[in-house]
């Protein structure tokens, strides 16, 4: 979103750009975790141990089903940060009445976000099908298909809370930079 909206004024000093940039990273990070949590245990722990038929095909309408919705917010965040100069919040839900009425102004104004939406939606589902198409660990008994797993969802559940003495949530970013 910040480089999409580069010509707005007054938003970030130049200095500030490379930090913004970092916690975003950051933030995104955490973000996409915890929206893909539910398909990390279900990959980790049950994708194997299901018939070979069918369970690729469950792992990417689980993944994309997660993902699609929320790269779409993103998606109308390149639009909507224009007008109100900050991310969208659930307050977009209240206006989601009023743009679906002027949903063909919208697609008219902003048909570049829509075709890049399209393109993004397309190229997500075309990676997740090459890398879910890739036979994950050996299925096998007991406790050892755990190994693997379970230490690389601690790392990654410690990356997302963040190495800060706070965990991370949606209002960190004020703790260290101007609203």
């Amino acid at each position: 979103v910040v480089f999409f909206n580069l010509y707005f004024k007054g938003a970030v000093p130049g200095a500030q750009v490379l930090n913004l940039f970092l916690m975003g990273v950051q933030m995104d990070f955490a973000g996409l975790f915890y929206l893909n949590l539910l398909f990390l245990l279900y990959y980790f722990f049950i994708h194997d141990r299901l018939p070979v038929r069918g369970r690729h095909t469950i792992a990417l309408a689980l993944f994309l089903l997660l993902n699609i919705p929320f790269l779409a917010i993103n998606f109308i965040d390149l639009g909507y940060f224009g007008f109100t100069a900050r991310r969208s919040t659930i307050d977009l839900l209240y206006v989601a009445g009023d743009s679906l009425s002027s949903l063909p102004s919208l697609l008219k104004n902003y048909w570049y976000i829509f075709i890049g939406f399209l393109l993004a939606s397309v190229l997500l589902g075309w990676l997740a099908k090459k890398i879910l198409r890739i036979d994950g660990m050996p299925a096998g008994k007991g406790w050892r298909p755990y190994i693997l797993p379970i230490p690389v969802l601690v790392i990654m559940a410690l990356m997302a809370r963040g190495v800060n003495e706070r965990p991370l949530m949606p209002s960190t970013a004020l703790l260290y930079f101007d609203a």
